[in-house]
């Protein structure tokens, strides 16, 4: 008994190595843990928003293309129902734009279906710390979507549009999108907001 006390060493040694091998291989499942769960909900907040912005790009092309294709005005027109914010297209029925009264009286007629404009961890808002626009123009008050004085936004056959933007939050606030319009061509961009900092990212 002696012999195999001396040869193995005593219990309550291994009983000792086995424990700290135990609270070592739980901190690092743990950090582990805390950096996958992290990372998970980056990859959430990023799918959320590229889904978004595509539903977006699928909206901005189908309005511009009907126009050009139907020598009409077709206007996008944002509006807020039960604290989420819907898109919908309205083709000009009488020459003078897409307009609340003209969509009242039926004479801009709608195409295609209302889309919710939200995700899991995206929403149209304007992003937290965001304070000025991606032009340095200040953001204090403004309205998420805005179109010209209103919050439709319009391709003509000309391939102009109303110059505005849409701005987009995800996650916790601090980080977003914005998507600019400009009325002389139509021409669309992407802007990233990360950091405090607004950076091009691409036309769309």
């Amino acid at each position: 008994m002696s012999r195999h006390s001396e040869k193995n060493g005593p219990p309550t040694a291994q009983l000792g190595y086995t424990m700290l091998e135990m609270m070592i291989v739980v901190t690092i499942i743990g950090i582990m843990a805390c950096l996958t769960i992290g990372a998970f909900q980056r990859i959430r907040e990023q799918s959320a928003s590229e889904s978004l912005l595509t539903v977006l790009e699928s909206l901005l092309g189908e309005a511009r293309t009907t126009a050009v294709q139907s020598l009409s005005n077709v206007g996008i027109r944002f509006f807020e129902r039960g604290g989420k914010v819907y898109a919908r297209l309205y083709k000009d029925g009488d020459g003078d734009g897409v307009c609340s009264d003209d969509v009242a009286r039926g004479t801009d007629r709608p195409v295609g279906p209302e889309v919710a404009l939200s995700e899991d961890q995206s929403r149209v808002a304007i992003p937290d710390g965001a304070t000025n626009d991606p032009a340095g123009k200040p953001l204090a008050g403004e309205d998420p979507v805005r179109f010209g004085r209103g919050d439709t936004l319009t391709f003509s056959p000309t391939a102009t549009a109303t110059p505005g933007s849409l701005y987009l939050s995800e996650g916790d606030g601090r980080s977003g999108w914005a998507v600019r319009v400009a009325g002389i061509d139509g021409r669309i961009r992407l802007w990233r907001f990360k950091h405090g900092v607004w950076s091009l990212i691409q036309p769309m």
